[in-house]
């Protein structure tokens, strides 16, 4: 007895591979299909927005910590330089000599400056990126806002200067003293 041929899974006898325009289904005209990947692109589209503003949103978290770390390696050469303005005046005032003049004034603060200035590019950085971000919680902003690139300018000078910067103290070689 002759074996008949094996039938394909979910073919039944009789039906035809080939399908006439007739009998496709309404779903599957191109101009529903057309429609179909429309909707599909816009839910698409939305998430995508709603995934980029999350992001955004907890970028702008994240930076108000970063300004906030920024204000605090500020502080720790501020005060040391500060202390040691403090120290050098109290060793001028207590000598008998008096061989020099205390630290007052805009000497105090070119001295601070010149020993924080990578510091304070940083809080500075910090703070333009934060402002950026705050900005762009109600509207999103591209990146050419000038806060953005400005605190992208000053990301290779701050870089520049610390390697290039001594941290001996801000009154290493002032006038002779040595700590």
């Amino acid at each position: 007895m002759p074996e008949e041929p094996r039938q394909r899974r979910g073919k039944k006898d009789g039906e035809s591979a080939v399908k006439t325009k007739e009998e496709l289904p309404i779903n599957r005209t191109p101009v529903n299909q057309l429609r179909h990947a429309q909707a599909r692109l816009v839910v698409a589209r939305d998430r995508t927005a709603d995934l980029h503003t999350a992001w955004r949103n907890q970028l702008f978290r994240l930076s108000l910590l970063v300004t906030l770390i920024c204000l605090h390696a500020l502080q720790s050469p501020t005060s040391s330089c500060i202390s040691d303005i403090k120290d050098f005046n109290a060793m001028l005032s207590s000598e008998e000599g008096g061989s020099g003049k205390p630290i007052r004034g805009f000497e105090v603060i070119r001295l601070l400056f010149g020993e924080t200035f990578c510091e304070l590019l940083g809080v500075i950085t910090a703070f333009l990126l934060t402002y950026f971000l705050a900005l762009c919680r109600g509207a999103p902003q591209s990146l050419d806002h000038w806060t953005y690139i400005v605190s992208s300018a000053l990301v290779p000078m701050q870089l520049g200067f610390f390697f290039h910067s001594k941290h001996l103290g801000c009154l290493r070689g002032y006038n002779g003293f040595e700590f």
